[in-house]
């Protein structure tokens, strides 16, 4: 298992007082996103959480990679393995992002290999960060694997976090904003999206991907749930066709 402890380098004086600050304020760079907060999973939002107010003391989320490379022109959906860091932290601003661009399919390979999340800070502070393991299953339990990360590692977390998007406070212990489906091509894509196979699912998605603004080429398969994922994305507004490219991305 990866495992590093990084020291901050301090990176210049904030222009704000540490002492009006309440509590530890967490900016996500653009294309990172969070998945745990404190052992509480996120879920999926239309938007990505950019920022987030955490207690004064210890913390500990999981973060990935999420965003669209290229592959021979080609864009397709990039999700990095998940990666848990855990630091101590008082009244101050962090950055959460990656050192290298990761635009082309061999640079995210590439960042998987190591899958090294930078904080920076005004002060100096010390954290650790590890690959979240895989317990097994169809699909990954964000907030399961944490807790066994955490036990096998003799960690306690203690409290839920506060986070806040756009200035809007909600608690972590809560769950996310349903998302908001406004239209039955919405839906019908998600029911489609969910009979389809593995391989049907990925086809979609390359695809989807590829006519993000409109569609331009058909989408030519036997597979029904192929056709109809094809079908009812045809269908879509530009606003639908949005929310469930949003949707893929983060799935």
């Amino acid at each position: 298992m990866m495992r590093i402890w990084l020291k901050m380098v301090t990176v210049g004086l904030l222009t704000v007082s540490f002492s009006s600050l309440a509590k530890v304020e967490v900016n996500l760079k653009d294309d990172v996103n969070v998945l745990v907060i404190n052992g509480e999973e996120v879920g999926f939002r239309l938007k990505k959480l950019s920022t987030l107010q955490l207690d004064n003391g210890f913390n500990q989320i999981v973060v990935r990679v999420a965003k669209l490379v290229t592959r021979y022109g080609e864009y397709e959906k990039f999700n990095s393995d998940p990666v848990v860091i855990s630091f101590n932290a008082a009244d101050q601003k962090l950055d959460v992002g990656v050192e290298d661009s990761i635009n082309t399919v061999e640079q995210a390979e590439a960042f998987n290999q190591n899958s090294a999340f930078i904080i920076q800070s005004a002060k100096g502070i010390d954290y650790k960060q590890d690959k979240l393991p895989l317990l097994g299953g169809i699909s990954r339990d964000y907030a399961k694997e944490l807790n066994a990360y955490n036990r096998k590692n003799d960690i306690t977390v203690a409290g839920a976090a506060q986070t806040a998007l756009n200035n809007n406070t909600v608690q972590s212990n809560t769950q996310s904003a349903p998302v908001r489906v406004n239209s039955t091509a919405v839906e019908m894509v998600r029911y489609w999206y969910n009979e389809a196979g593995k391989n049907e699912q990925k086809a979609f998605e390359d695809w989807a991907f590829s006519n993000r603004v409109e569609v331009k080429q058909p989408l030519i398969s036997d597979s029904k749930p192929l056709e109809m994922l094809a079908y009812w994305y045809a269908k879509a507004d530009k606003a639908d066709k949005s929310s469930i490219l949003s949707w893929l991305l983060n799935k």
